[in-house]
């Protein structure tokens, strides 16, 4: 493990004490801010790329794209934060070294978010913005793309995709994919004595919250529980210090045997979604990985 990625998990540890508080609470859904917002556009992202703006369903998407060239891929890119948290600065550091590596147009939506919405009123709106995006991407490749929950919503709409007959994504590109909102396998607790992020209980009322009417089970809610045949081929990118390791673990043994394609790239030292720290060298192998997962 680089010199780098110790020094930033040891500063997470310090930074992010009141996120983990918060989730340690097992009504964590009930104490989210109703005035969050989601995060500007950094400006050095705006500066290098081209930005745009538009609305489905009255939801507003950024579509980012190269300024100088055409396009190479379509992305559509669901950002993490429990189903509750808006898209984070960290986020758009991450989608800005994508674009820079792939030179692909990324349409990240801001999609409805828990409490006060459930994956069923967030459904309409990105059953929409997937006709749109695999239509616009004609011949050029088509990707679903995700961190954390915005993960387990990516593999959501690639099985709703299955179901209903849509162009299927060329690839799914996931980093640290939530995949079973219930975080039943033991292990993830004890991993939380080396996840400077996340904790168990109050993640699992954030998914409790997000399902509304449907079973915690749902496929939709918790793709794990999908028979996971006839998906799309995925790249998984996953840090070992993460408390959603185990069900990736899982999840990548159970797609396999259902006879999908499944790359997991695992980082023994790495933090939930660490590729957020750019400046590290394993963000950089995992860039690489994503460039072939995108451009294929």
């Amino acid at each position: 493990m680089s010199v780098s990625m110790t020094a930033t998990r040891a500063f997470l540890w310090l930074d992010t004490r009141g996120g983990r508080r918060a989730l340690s609470k097992p009504d964590a859904a009930s104490h989210v801010d109703p005035s969050r917002r989601p995060a500007a556009i950094p400006r050095a992202l705006a500066r290098r790329h081209q930005v745009a703006h538009s609305a489905i369903r009255g939801v507003q998407v950024a579509h980012v794209q190269p300024r100088m060239t055409a396009p190479t891929a379509e992305v559509v890119y669901l950002h993490g934060g429990g189903y509750v948290s808006p898209i984070g600065t960290h986020h758009w550091w991450l989608i800005d070294q994508l674009v820079r590596a792939t030179g692909a147009r990324f349409t990240v939506p801001d999609y409805p978010l828990a409490p006060e919405h459930t994956l069923d009123d967030a459904l309409p709106m990105l059953s929409d913005l997937y006709a749109t995006a695999s239509e616009l991407a004609g011949d050029r490749r088509f990707v679903l793309a995700g961190d954390s929950a915005g993960g387990g919503l990516a593999l959501a709409m690639a099985v709703l995709a299955r179901e209903e007959g849509w162009r299927p994504a060329d690839r799914l590109l996931l980093f640290a994919p939530w995949v079973d909102v219930t975080l039943s396998d033991p292990e993830a607790e004890r991993l939380e004595a080396q996840d400077p992020l996340l904790r168990c209980v109050g993640a699992r009322d954030d998914g409790r919250a997000w399902a509304g009417r449907r079973a915690l089970s749902d496929p939709l809610v918790s793709p794990i529980n999908d028979h996971l045949a006839g998906l799309p081929a995925m790249t998984i990118i996953q840090g070992g210090r993460d408390v959603l390791f185990p069900d990736t673990r899982t999840f990548t043994r159970k797609a396999r045997a259902a006879g999908s394609t499944v790359d997991l790239h695992l980082e023994p030292g790495g933090f939930h979604v660490y590729p957020i720290a750019y400046w590290t060298p394993e963000a950089q192998r995992a860039y690489a990985i994503c460039t072939t997962a995108i451009l294929g």
